[in-house]
């Protein structure tokens, strides 16, 4: 609840999707639904990547995503998809995602989180970027996928940085509203 927004903000790093305020809000709706606070494997350091495990598949047509990142490099030579550059506040150059073959439903979900532990100085963590496509039968079938290495100690070194990382109001009123257990 108290670091939604660095959960969200490591979301987008990992995977290069911006994460709008309405879409941070379906996030932590599905983090609740699934009840991902209750996944086996969780710990304070994998919150944000259990929290997106428990994302349900969230359409990319009209998403922006930025530059040189996973969901950049997944989408960037399909021929149905078109990347178009967009003007941004941002120092990273973004892109909407546009399609190229008329209606498209291309829907993206991040599945199989996984570690690979020996010692605590040489834990792994990968989680795979999936992005599907409607097959017109009601389910989907693999468009692209890619697996990503995760820094399993980002979020305590995002929590605990010297750098303050100002919390945006927004997304704390969102945790507020959402990240509780109610009686």
């Amino acid at each position: 609840h108290d670091y939604f927004d660095k959960c969200i903000y490591i979301l987008k790093k990992t995977t290069g999707l911006v994460i709008s305020d309405a879409l941070a809000e379906e996030i932590a709706m599905d983090y609740m639904r699934h009840p991902g606070y209750m996944t086996y494997d969780i710990t304070r350091e994998n919150i944000p990547y259990i929290m997106g495990l428990c994302m349900t598949g969230k359409s990319l047509v009209k998403r922006i995503i930025e530059d040189n990142s996973p969901l950049y490099h997944m989408l960037k030579d399909k021929s149905e998809v078109k990347l178009v550059p967009i003007e941004s506040q941002s120092t990273t150059k973004r892109y909407r995602i546009e399609s190229n073959a008329g209606f498209l439903k291309l829907s993206f979900s991040i599945v199989n989180y996984r570690f690979v532990a020996g010692k605590t100085s040489s834990l792994c963590e990968f989680m795979k970027l999936h992005v599907g496509i409607a097959d017109g039968k009601g389910t989907y079938e693999t468009y692209a996928e890619k697996e990503v290495k995760v820094d399993p100690f980002y979020f305590n070194k995002l929590v605990h940085s010297r750098n303050v990382f100002p919390q945006r109001k927004e997304m704390m009123d969102i945790a507020d509203r959402i990240l509780v257990i109610k009686e």
